[in-house]
């Protein structure tokens, strides 16, 4: 059993740095000027969260709204 612990330690910490390792290279790139033009227009409603749900699903839909509430919502929790 301390066998199988051991194996799966080494394994778990093996694939946290290698997703680490390339995954690095895509956090140099950032947001892209899209992302903050739709940030942007996050902030500069002064509305509460379903407002703001509501405003961003009419005018662009349901797949851009989930971008831009998730890029909210982190700008909102971390700054």
């Amino acid at each position: 059993m301390k066998n199988h612990l051991l194996i799966f330690i080494f394994l778990f910490g093996l694939v946290v740095s290698l997703y680490y390792l390339l995954y690095l290279r895509y956090l140099d790139y950032g947001m892209h000027s899209d992302d903050w033009i739709s940030l942007v227009r996050y902030k500069a409603l002064e509305e509460d969260f379903l407002t703001k749900v509501q405003i961003f699903w009419k005018r662009h839909g349901p797949v851009v709204t989930s971008q831009i509430l998730y890029m909210g919502l982190l700008e909102s929790l971390f700054g």
